[in-house]
């Protein structure tokens, strides 16, 4: 389910407005993929490419209806990833819709989304609910405050979970296994690790996670000039050891979900602000081109955008790829896991399309739908939301 994604011409942002219009009016965004297939980006690779002068593109979300118990703004969902054909769905407090020592995951399966997307299905799409056994998880974790982000090595799933202690931030990953034949989830509460967070913001922690090579990287929500001067993903490996560090580029605002990782090291993020949190973000000025160029910035205005990154390995003269499933295929001097750095990408950022009544949607999570664009799901603002992000990759 992960893909390439080429560098899109300046050109190709004239023709994402017909790939919308397309959308809005057939149901299909008529994008052709394009792929390039390399190993994970190596630091003797093309410099990194100054994006001031670029212009942003502007995509209209194609809102899916739901129905069912994840339609309820409550469901707060905080991450999506893929098992196979199947969206995994992560509510922030899964134990709303389990019961007691369970947690309620939702899965839809790439058919039902394309059939929405595409009109051969109309009214609302019913995500199946999957149980996740994880009894205690909320008294094991002191000032458990939810889910954050998920992901999956093989039958391995690994979860992000918040927590307030006493006024002080904290992160912690877990890990389990997926029952395919039984659909559930498994956690193994046995061992809990904790996540360095650095810093101490309330209600913001580790809300991404990456996979990539049979290692998780977690990145946190806060990487902004004012806020965190030296921004960082952290380094796992399958059992949960902590290995590192690796340096992130600053971003202003706020960091929320990201797609799997491509063979080419590239990924996308969610880049979200709510005008309320300028007193705790404090953010810089932004680098990104702006949604207008042609307008003045308004400090009270929102900003739901995507951004393009790109994982780093370090030149130790070879190359070390990875399949989609974040296992190692194939490595050769001793590269696997020894990242540079994660960058912005040349790629220009994609806006998508404010509400008219400047209410803002905070998404929270984010997949890849391999060759048509993106999908994106709010937490409980303004409600539970499911959209397609059509764009040409």
């Amino acid at each position: 389910m992960s893909m390439s994604i080429g560098r899109p011409t300046i050109q190709s942002w004239m023709t994402a407005a017909c790939a919308v219009a397309g959308v809005l009016a057939t149901g299909s965004s008529g994008c052709a993929a394009t792929s390039q297939t390399a190993g994970i980006g190596s630091s003797s690779g093309p410099p990194h490419a100054s994006i001031n002068d670029a212009r942003a593109t502007v995509v209209e979300p194609v809102f899916l209806e739901l129905a069912g118990p994840i339609a309820d703004p409550q469901a707060e969902i905080s991450g999506l990833t893929w098992k196979d054909d199947m969206l995994i769905i992560l509510p922030q407090f899964p134990d709303r819709f389990a019961e007691a020592g369970e947690l309620g995951f939702f899965t839809l399966t790439r058919d039902e989304i394309l059939a929405a997307i595409d009109g051969e299905h109309t009214g609302p799409i019913t995500p199946r609910r999957v149980t996740c056994h994880a009894p205690g998880l909320s008294r094991i974790v002191r000032g458990f405050d939810g889910l954050e982000a998920i992901g999956l090595i093989g039958d391995r799933c690994y979860l992000s979970i918040e927590a307030d202690e006493d006024t002080v931030m904290a992160g912690y990953l877990a890990s389990g296994r997926y029952d395919s034949q039984n659909e559930a989830i498994v956690m193994d509460l046995e061992r809990l690790t904790a996540i360095p967070l650095g810093l101490n913001i309330p209600n913001l922690a580790e809300e991404t996670m990456l996979i990539v090579n049979g290692e998780i990287l977690t990145i946190g929500e806060a990487n902004g000039a004012n806020v965190n001067p030296h921004p960082v993903a952290k380094r796992f490996d399958a059992e949960l050891e902590y290995l590192g560090t690796v340096p992130l580029p600053q971003i202003e605002y706020r960091v929320t979900d990201a797609t799997r990782v491509d063979e080419d090291g590239r990924f996308w993020v969610i880049n979200y602000l709510w005008p309320g949190d300028r007193k705790i973000l404090k953010p810089a000025d932004d680098p990104e081109p702006p949604l207008d160029p042609n307008a003045k910035p308004d400090p009270d205005q929102c900003v739901e955008r995507l951004l393009e990154l790109r994982l780093v390995r370090k030149d130790v003269g070879s190359q070390a790829t990875s399949d989609v499933g974040g296992e190692v295929r194939h490595a050769v001097g001793g590269g696997v896991g020894q990242w540079a750095r994660i960058e912005r990408t040349d790629t220009p950022p994609i806006y998508l399309t404010l509400q008219p009544d400047g209410v803002c949607r905070n998404w929270e999570a984010i997949a890849e739908l391999e060759g048509r664009g993106f999908l994106v799901m709010t937490d409980k603002y303004p409600t539970t939301l499911l959209a397609f992000v059509p764009y040409d990759f």
